[in-house]
């Protein structure tokens, strides 16, 4: 090997290896992809902010008695008197405010992903306990007796279903006695492109590699459904 084969030799293994280095930098690891997730969410939430001024537009609602319904189900998990409740992907707050006039006595926390939203919580319902706090990347020292999530699931992301089991197994990690979240069902006649509609035999068969008590409930409205995980062993003489 002469002296220009010797340099054109280093010369392409310099640029191949460079090349590599190019090319992986545009390979999305997984966590990345959350992180991707999360900044759609926030986007999304803080343009709310900015185009509407009805509560309900803002966290993405069309109507007051069809979430003051799902907040009902939600609810109805267990007797939540005097526990400890957080109401995770809060928005402004709403769920706080129906246990107040329901007369549901619980000591309620809020978290939610946009500051923003956050902020405007907290001028709404100053006498709310609510945060900004990530669940999936902050380090949460709080323990809840019940974790709830309305609508947390609803908005179109990168990879929906992947997202939805880290915050289901996150949720259960966190809690005491049991998660409830509700979501849109894929058992419609029409899908918005916007939309994330989950399967309810496949969230439910996640949920049942978690914990053995697992409820599944299609009754209140066609279009979504509600799933109550429960981390108590099992008593017959409950029932």
């Amino acid at each position: 090997m002469n002296l220009s084969q010797g340099a054109f030799i280093f010369k392409y293994f310099s640029m191949l290896k460079h090349i590599r280095r190019d090319n992986s930098a545009h390979i999305m690891k997984p966590y990345d992809t959350y992180l991707a997730d999360k900044t759609t969410i926030i986007e999304y939430y803080e343009n709310c902010l900015k185009r509407h001024q009805d509560e309900l537009k803002i966290v993405g609602w069309r109507s007051k008695k069809r979430q003051d319904l799902r907040f009902k189900v939600l609810s109805q998990i267990d007797d939540l008197s005097h526990s400890s409740v957080l109401d995770l992907g809060c928005g402004l707050g709403a769920l706080g405010e129906f246990f107040q006039k329901q007369e549901i006595q619980v000591y309620y926390t809020g978290y939610e992903l946009c500051g923003r939203m956050v902020n405007m919580a907290k001028k709404l319902r100053p006498y709310l306990r609510i945060k900004e706090v990530d669940i999936l990347k902050d380090d949460v020292q709080e323990r809840f007796d019940w974790i709830l999530s309305s609508g947390v699931f609803n908005l179109r992301l990168n990879d929906n279903l992947a997202f939805l089991k880290k915050m289901l197994a996150k949720s259960f990690d966190l809690c005491e006695l049991g998660v409830g979240v509700n979501m849109l069902s894929t058992y419609v006649d029409y899908q918005d492109a916007e939309l994330y509609y989950a399967r309810p035999e496949e969230v439910f068969a996640f949920a049942k590699t978690m914990t053995p008590r697992v409820a599944l409930r299609y009754d209140y409205m066609p279009y979504e459904f509600t799933l109550y995980l429960y981390k108590t062993d099992f008593e017959p003489d409950a029932f």
